[in-house]
C-alpha cells in the first residue's frame, strides 16, 4: 500500500479480484519503520512486521533476524490462512518466511514479478542471443553475468569457472562480499 510499482499494483488487482470471488484476502508486508501493527487499506487488512533499515552482508546471505521472523509467525498464527502468495524475494521476505509458512502446513505460493530475483542479468536472455531456460546453472549463469556487465563474450567462460573455483577454495569470502556468490541463491 505504501509503493505504487508493478508488483504492488499486481497484487491489490488480484487481491480485489478473489475478494470478488468471496475469499477473505489479507495483505502481509515488512515495515522497514520497524513497525508491528495492523491497518486496512481498500478494505484489506494489511499485517506489517518490521525489518531493520540496516543492511549487512549476514542479512544479505539469508541470515534474517529472528525478531522480524518471530513476528511474521505471530501474524501467520493470527490469521491462519489456508494458501499463501508470495509475490517478493528480498532481504525482507524470502526463502525463511516460504519455509516457514510451508513448514506449518500452509498452501504456499510465490510468483516472481521481477526476472532479477532468478537472473543475475535481470532479464532472463542467455548472453544477449536468445532466451534463457531459466534453469539456474553456477557456471553458465556466472559466464552470462560477466559476458552482459564486462562485455567479455570470448572469455567470459573462463572467468566464470576462476570466479566460482575462488569461491569454493575460500568460502569465507561470501561473509565480505555476497556479491561474488549471489548467483548460487
Amino acid at each position: 500500500p505504501k509503493n505504487s510499482a508493478g508488483t504492488e499494483v499486481y497484487v491489490l488487482g488480484l487481491a480485489r479480484f478473489l475478494r470478488e470471488q468471496n475469499y477473505d484476502v489479507g495483505i502481509i508486508i515488512p515495515s522497514a519503520e520497524g513497525l508491528d501493527s495492523k491497518y486496512e487499506y481498500d478494505g484489506f487488512p494489511v499485517y506489517q512486521y518490521p525489518v531493520s533499515k540496516i543492511v549487512s552482508s549476514a542479512r544479505i546471505n539469508k541470515q534474517q533476524s529472528q525478531i522480524a521472523l518471530d513476528c511474521f509467525l505471530k501474524i501467520l498464527n493470527f490469521v491462519k490462512p489456508n494458501i499463501i502468495h508470495f509475490h517478493s524475494y528480498n532481504r525482507a521476505m524470502n526463502s525463511s518466511h516460504i519455509k516457514l509458512a510451508h513448514d506449518m502446513g500452509i498452501k504456499t505460493v510465490f510468483t516472481s514479478h521481477l526476472a532479477g530475483i532468478f537472473c543475475a542479468r535481470g532479464d532472463l536472455f542467455y548472453k544477449n542471443t536468445r532466451p534463457c531456460d531459466g534453469k539456474i546453472r553456477l557456471h553458465r549463469c556466472m559466464s552470462c553475468f560477466i559476458q552482459q556487465k564486462y562485455k567479455l563474450s570470448n572469455s567470459s567462460g573462463l572467468i566464470a569457472i576462476g570466479m566460482n573455483l575462488f569461491i569454493i577454495l575460500f568460502p569465507w569470502i561470501r561473509r565480505y562480499k555476497p556479491s561474488l556468490n549471489f548467483i548460487k541463491y
